[in-house]
């Protein structure tokens, strides 16, 4: 596979090797790259030339190519640790999208910074994301150029620099970027607050008080009757009046992805139809559909329809589907997805399922 800049400006061109077709640029890529992109994916508009061999336009407007935005930078090592975590949590957020970061796009060429904000030392950047499986990049060596300009430009020592090199090689990006989180001292100040909020939390909730023996009276039946009640009640109340858990209340943050909801509908969300036909709230992290009335959350009674046909997940506030190796299939937006293979949902879409249609929606 080679990349390559044509003649009209703005313009690049991405050559696959014989096996690797246009025809690689699956459809559901170009529906995230269209409707889900993330805000570290640059806007980009595509073209398949001929068989293998695709052309590509990214919107790099207001923004600066590595290879010109560095060199205006101070050359500290930690700047340059603070520039490499960006790019490595922008990648993670691509693979959160369930896009594909071709290992040759991650060259000082084809990153691109943005103007800094007043609370960040190093400018944002934004990667370019192409409609390809990953089928495509697999096998494929990874070259270290990104690592070496980074050691160069931020004068970085040996050590650090082959371990970074090795990571990037592997295509281990996340171990690469709580590396960097490490040496940026992010991680270290993280675990200090961590620390600092559970002391406070016990220190708020909880009170340390010594239990108080109960003597069993001897006087009388009864009171040998009553004793173990007068106990469970002791128990439970003490003496003084005052309980052995002090808690104090505190208002939730509904706007916190942990009370997110979601619902399936048959009806047209925001219309009078809303409320027609079948209706689920997904309120659970896993949620099944399917014809199995017992185990799923939304039954559909159709025989089209497998008795476990396909799963809704909550992940970190989003949702994702799943066909479970349904019979006919499943639709998203009118794509047909992969078996057992997950895929982000947009806050509103429409599913099929093996025909029967509902449409999703998320608050």
């Amino acid at each position: 596979m080679r990349i390559e800049q044509t003649d009209i400006p703005g313009i690049w061109r991405l050559s696959y090797k014989h096996e690797h077709r246009a025809g690689n640029a699956l459809s559901f890529l170009e529906t995230s790259l269209l409707r889900h992109r993330p805000s570290s994916a640059l806007p980009i508009s595509w073209f398949p030339e001929q068989d293998g061999i695709l052309l590509f336009k990214p919107d790099t407007s207001g923004l600066t190519p590595l290879l010109e935005a560095v060199p205006t930078m101070p050359d500290q090592a930690d700047i340059g640790f603070l520039l490499l975590r960006n790019i490595m949590e922008a990648i993670d957020e691509a693979h959160d999208h369930l896009l594909t970061v071709d290992p040759s796009m991650l060259s000082p060429e084809l990153i691109f910074a943005g103007p800094c904000t007043r609370e960040s030392e190093v400018p944002p950047v934004h990667l370019i994301c192409l409609p390809i499986s990953d089928s495509v990049c697999e096998g494929k060596a990874v070259s270290s150029n990104l690592i070496d300009f980074f050691a160069t430009a931020f004068h970085w020592d040996t050590t650090i620099t082959d371990s970074f090199r090795a990571l990037f090689e592997k295509r281990a990006y996340h171990d690469l970027l709580l590396d960097l989180r490490y040496k940026s001292g992010q991680s270290r100040l993280e675990s200090q607050k961590t620390e600092q909020t559970d002391a406070e939390h016990k220190r708020r909730h909880y009170k340390d008080v010594s239990s108080n023996q109960y003597q069993k009276p001897k006087s009388s039946m009864i009171f040998r009757f009553f004793a173990p009640f007068a106990k469970i009640r002791q128990s439970i109340f003490r003496q003084d009046g005052s309980d052995y858990v002090h808690e104090t209340t505190e208002e939730l943050d509904l706007s916190c992805d942990q009370f997110r909801i979601a619902q399936l509908s048959e009806g047209l969300p925001g219309t009078p139809d809303e409320e027609l036909g079948q209706h689920a709230y997904i309120l659970t992290e896993e949620f099944l559909i399917g014809r199995d009335m017992r185990d799923t959350g939304l039954w559909i009674d159709s025989s089209s329809v497998s008795r476990q046909h396909a799963r809704i997940t909550r992940k970190a506030g989003s949702y994702f589907v799943e066909d479970l190796g349904s019979r006919n299939g499943t639709t998203l937006d009118g794509i047909r997805l992969n078996r057992n293979r997950e895929y982000l949902l947009p806050h509103k879409c429409r599913l099929a399922f093996a025909g029967e249609i509902f449409y999703f929606r998320s608050d």
